[in-house]
This record gives structure tokens, sequence and C-alpha cells, in this order.
């Protein structure tokens, strides 16, 4: 998973990024960067793809819920 957090100064690297095939690869404006920082988080991803995936997700995120979980946990056990 990748997400970004952009100063300004991306702009001007884009503007200097080479057009392949095309398109402006944000990788090769990252690259010019003289500096860049990561953070790896930790913890699950969710992929909602479709609706099964959207539904597990939510499954998940109900039974880390204090309000939900034992609620939702007698109602699963009740329908499996």
């Amino acid at each position: 998973m990748g997400r970004y957090i952009l100063t300004p100064e991306i702009f001007e690297k884009i503007d200097e990024t080479e057009n392949r095939a095309g398109e402006i690869h944000l990788s090769d404006a990252l690259a010019r960067l003289s500096c860049l920082y990561g953070v790896v988080c930790e913890g699950k991803s969710h992929y909602i793809e479709n609706r099964l995936d959207w539904l597990k997700a939510s499954i998940d995120f109900a039974l880390e819920d204090d309000e939900f979980r034992d609620e939702l946990l007698e109602y699963m056990k009740n329908h499996i």
C-alpha cells in the first residue's frame, strides 16, 4: 500500500520529468526530489475491490468496535 504526502516542490519535478509512452510517472518525479521520508504502518490493509471484500472489511471494523462487537458476534453465531 502506498500513499503520499507531497510538498509543492513535486510540481516542479513533474514539469522536469520526461513523458514516457504518453504518461508522466509520479515515481520518476519522486526520484528527482532531494529527499524522501517513509513511515512503515502496522495493521491490516483492506482492499475493497468487490462487495465481498467490502463486507469483510466492514465486519473486521465492527469486531474492533466495543459498541458493536458482542451484538455482531451473537448475530453471526445465530446465522452460521
